[in-house]
């Protein structure tokens, strides 16, 4: 039996075998609900591409506007998209999920680098080479996905990220990297939410 116990949501009475693909995935046919390993109550569902998507004690960030993104200027691929800032989060869980909100609908891929602490790395529109230092406070990267237009803005978001975290401070510093050519037009920002899965 495996950890997350599950019961098919239609059929309560029903378990529901969960199956994992080739690279550790877990695939479900149908809404699930049950008890996680902390014993809190999660609802288990599929997104339209069959990723897992489990949601419990769900924190949501605000949305953040990444500072420091220079008026007009180009950005090229693994240039610093703006300077480092800080979130709060829960000290340990799981990020499922990245909105964005981009006033320029400038579409191109964008990654967020996650520190467990303060960073001195980084500057604007410039290559981002983190020293040795910071590197190792490294905790993982989020990509925000695919964006669609809407009139002049775009809206987007990435689900089924599972990326784990540890942030004893209930920190996470945050590197913007431009992952293509942007160039945010004067008086636009950019702006990104994320949803954790709390282990508390």
């Amino acid at each position: 039996m495996s950890d997350l116990r599950a019961r098919d949501a239609s059929n309560p009475q029903k378990w529901r075998e969960l199956i994992a693909d080739k690279v550790g995935r877990l695939i479900v046919s149908a809404n699930l609900w049950g008890k996680g390993p902390f014993g809190n109550s999660v609802e288990v569902r599929t997104s339209h591409s069959g990723l897992l998507l489990t949601g419990g004690k769900t924190f949501a960030t605000p949305f953040i506007p990444i500072p420091g993104i220079g008026a007009g200027v180009a950005y090229a691929a693994e240039d610093a998209f703006g300077t480092s800032f800080e979130v709060l989060v829960p000290a340990s869980g799981i990020i499922q999920s990245a909105l964005v909100v981009d006033e320029d609908d400038e579409n191109i891929d964008v990654d967020l680098l996650l520190f467990r602490d303060v960073i001195t790395s980084g500057t604007d529109n410039s290559a981002f080479a983190p020293s040795l230092t910071d590197m190792l406070k490294y905790e993982g990267f989020v990509n925000l996905g695919v964006r669609g237009g809407i009139s002049g803005s775009a809206l987007g978001n990435n689900d089924g990220i599972s990326k784990s975290y540890v942030a004893p401070s209930r920190k996470l510093w945050v590197q913007a990297v431009a992952r293509g050519v942007l160039n945010m037009a004067a008086g636009t920002q950019y702006f990104i939410s994320l949803r954790i899965l709390a282990d508390e």
